[in-house]
């Protein structure tokens, strides 16, 4: 074949790691929240998937970071007219807390309790159009999350469309690539969405925050649990253990592939204990 030189599917794309913010501890765990999907119905978005937030449901503990951002497209435009809100073949997104993971309403800012954070920290440079920059209370995190750092906004009654371009109630006005810092959140379940993307039955991006009583979340229990004795030292016991979500999986062809799980590095919390005289002293071993 001649067609070596082609390229049919640009499928790269390019990432920056970037170092820990020094006013966040060494060993403080910090997770990240960002969104999946393309604009459209399921059809156009085929053979991706509709939006949403990514990880849905979130636990975290208190001593926990989540870092709050995400990357978008201002040209959706691949299967038809990529059915949305606001302006055609862009990706905006923001995130409004709900009561309800079954309605769309947003709680009024006073009421937005997820915003009343422990800690946050804000990763916007100083001196920059907006004043985003700086320590920021609960009101201006309700307001930054919200509107995602739009600027100059018509009021409402200069809204004559969802294609102007500072039509902010459409998020018309924001960034396609959107980072709102991290937040250290209090104990409690917290449920948001975006205003922008949930205008059909099938189309509901939304997610949940659980924030544990603990300083960190507790790993869950381990897989494939196994204790087999140790060929010739019959007064040893092997014991085995995979992490949560590592259980093999059948493929179609009938093949069986070890699992993975995002919490591999969980398993490094788990302690095996013995006992001698029915529970009431353990002790640790290797």
């Amino acid at each position: 074949t001649n067609q070596f030189g082609r390229t049919f599917q640009d499928r790269s794309h390019v990432f920056s790691i970037r170092s820990r913010p020094p006013e966040i501890p060494q060993n403080a765990h910090i997770y990240n929240l960002n969104v999946k999907g393309k604009r459209g119905n399921i059809v156009q978005t085929f053979p991706a998937v509709e939006y949403d937030f990514h990880p849905v449901d979130l636990v975290v503990g208190q001593d926990d970071w989540v870092h709050f951002q995400w990357t978008g497209n201002d040209n959706t435009n691949n299967n038809g007219n990529n059915n949305g809100e606001g302006t055609n073949s862009e990706d905006r997104h923001n995130i409004v807390q709900i009561a309800n993971l079954g309605l769309n309403v947003p709680l009024p800012a006073s009421e937005a309790s997820m915003f009343d954070v422990q800690a946050e920290w804000n990763p916007h440079p100083k001196n920059l159009p907006g004043n985003f920059d700086g320590p920021r209370d609960q009101q201006e995190l309700v307001r930054q999350f919200a509107l995602v750092k739009q600027t100059d906004c018509l009021e409402a009654g200069a809204i004559s469309g969802d294609q102007q371009r500072q039509n902010c109630e459409k998020l018309n006005a924001a960034a396609a690539t959107i980072d709102l810092g991290m937040l250290k959140f209090k104990p409690g379940v917290y449920k948001y969405m975006s205003s922008r993307n949930n205008n059909f039955s099938n189309r509901a991006q939304k997610g949940k925050i659980t924030v544990v009583n603990s300083l960190s979340v507790p790993p869950r229990p381990p897989t494939k649990l196994t204790a087999r004795s140790v060929e010739n030292a019959p007064e040893q016991v092997r014991v085995e253990w995979g992490p949560h979500g590592a259980d093999d999986y059948v493929t179609t062809s009938g093949a069986v592939v070890p699992g993975r799980s995002e919490e591999l590095w969980n398993s490094m919390d788990y302690v095996l204990q013995v006992s001698s005289n029915a529970g009431e002293d353990w002790w640790s071993v290797e």
